[in-house]
This record gives structure tokens, C-alpha cells and sequence, in this order.
């Protein structure tokens, strides 16, 4: 597989300025274990500090090569999904992501996909929010200054007049994009199969029909949760139910 664990020394000064001492030294241990091959001990460092609170790419691409390396592929899905949340340009997070897709028995590809929205979406989630947001806030700071400007010197060139609206068209577009964002990475309930093999159900229930089988790394879109079960939607709009044991939710 390709791991490109980034080094020591970059993590730690990374980890610096986000963690206690306590928790970077741990984060040294981590990349230790896992250098050493004691991957149960790098994955069960990882996991204690997400609990503590904190998250990163780094740590989400770590946790995901640790579970990978666990025999995991679920669980190391769902955590490269998380690190590209908050990495989406990371090469070695897709890189890595990619690769365990590869090794999965589903290899689903949504063949319903509007190519626009797929397009949209795409570019909606190339950004991280927070950048969204800065350029969002930018474009507004650039529209009020050509209008302050405006209203003191009368500017009625066409030009001028175009490149305000050019302005308001960016800011549309940019606040848009991060309303995508925000829906599609913040606000969108994911789940992760995590067991080998999931009858996936027509109902709530053990006695329901099934509709189809899953297996371990089939991501899906939670719609609701009930009796122990979530109710998803796959890809190429397959839906049913899942028993919460045997999924992960992020």
C-alpha cells in the first residue's frame, strides 16, 4: 500500500501548536508503534486522542493507515474520508483512500450521478469551509468597498458597473459553494459497513426482507435511526436498513 506517513519531526511540529505536551508525545508514540509494526498499540494511541478532543488530517491519516494495517478496511475507510474533509488536496490522504477502496468487494460507482451536480460538488469540496468562507468574506469586503466608492465619486462606467456585478456573481457562487460544503461534509450523517458481510433490509427489523448484501467499507448516507437500525441510501440510490452493530457512523 502506499503510506506516506509523514515524518516525526513534521508531526510533532505540527501537534505543537494544537496539542498539550502530553498529547504530542503520545502522537510521537503513535508514529513509533507504527514504524515498529506494533500496529494494535499505534491504532489504540491514535483513537485515545481523538477522544481527547482533538482531530487533524494528520491524525485522521494516521488512524486510517493504523486500521488499515488492523485488518479494519471500514473503519480506515470512514477515517481517510474524515482526513480528507479536512485535507480535500491531500495527495497521500486520496492516495491511500483510493487504494483500500481498490481491495473492497463493492466497488459501486454511482452510474445515477447528474454530471453537473457531480461537477458542483467536486468543485464545492475542493476548498476546506474555512477557506470557502474567507473567500466568501473577501468578495463581500471588495463589493462594499466598490459601492462606498461609487456613492462618493458617481461612477456610472459601464465597466465599473460590470465588474460589480462580476463581484456579486463570485460572491453568489462562493457562498453557495460553502452551503454545499457545510451540507455535504458537516451536516450529512455518514455511516461505513464494518462487519465482512450485511444483509442490508427492507425494514427495521430482523424479519424484514433483505433487499441486498453490503460488505465491510460500502460507505452510505444515513437518512434515520430506529429500533437499532439506520436507514441508508447507497450508491446508485439503493436504500434500506442497516443494524447499527454493524456499521460505523461519522
Amino acid at each position: 500500500m502506499k503510506y506516506r506517513l509523514v515524518m516525526i519531526a513534521i508531526l510533532l511540529a505540527l501537534s505543537a501548536a494544537n496539542l498539550s505536551a502530553d498529547a504530542a508525545d503520545d502522537f510521537a508514540l503513535g508514529v513509533e508503534a507504527y514504524h515498529a509494526g506494533d500496529y494494535e498499540q499505534a491504532l489504540q494511541i491514535f483513537k485515545a486522542i481523538e477522544d481527547s478532543g482533538y482531530v487533524s488530517p494528520e491524525l485522521y491519516f494516521n488512524l486510517g493507515n493504523s486500521y488499515y494495517k488492523t485488518g479494519q478496511k471500514g473503519m480506515a475507510v470512514a477515517a481517510y474520508m474524515q482526513a480528507e474533509i479536512l485535507s480535500p488536496r491531500g495527495d497521500d490522504i486520496k492516495a491511500n483512500l483510493q487504494f483500500v477502496r481498490s481491495t473492497l468487494r463493492d466497488k459501486v460507482e454511482d452510474s445515477l450521478q447528474n454530471p453537473i451536480w457531480q461537477f458542483v460538488k467536486e468543485s464545492s469540496l475542493y476548498f476546506r469551509a474555512n477557506e470557502l468562507t474567507w473567500i466568501a468574506f473577501i468578495i463581500y469586503l471588495v463589493i462594499i468597498a466598490l459601492l462606498i466608492y461609487q456613492v462618493f465619486y458617481k461612477q456610472k462606467n459601464i465597466v465599473y458597473l460590470l465588474v460589480i456585478f462580476f463581484a456579486a456573481a463570485l460572491l453568489i457562487i462562493s457562498g453557495s459553494m460553502l452551503g454545499i460544503n457545510l451540507k455535504l461534509n458537516y451536516y450529512t450523517d455518514r455511516g461505513v459497513i464494518t462487519e465482512p458481510e450485511v444483509d442490508v433490509l427492507a425494514g427495521p427489523g430482523p424479519i424484514s426482507d433483505v433487499r441486498f448484501t453490503a460488505h465491510e467499507g460500502l460507505t452510505f448516507r444515513i437518512l434515520e435511526q430506529e429500533s437499532g437500525y439506520y436507514e441508508g441510501i447507497f450508491a446508485n440510490k439503493l436504500k434500506g436498513w442497516v443494524e447499527i452493530s454493524k456499521a460505523y457512523q461519522f
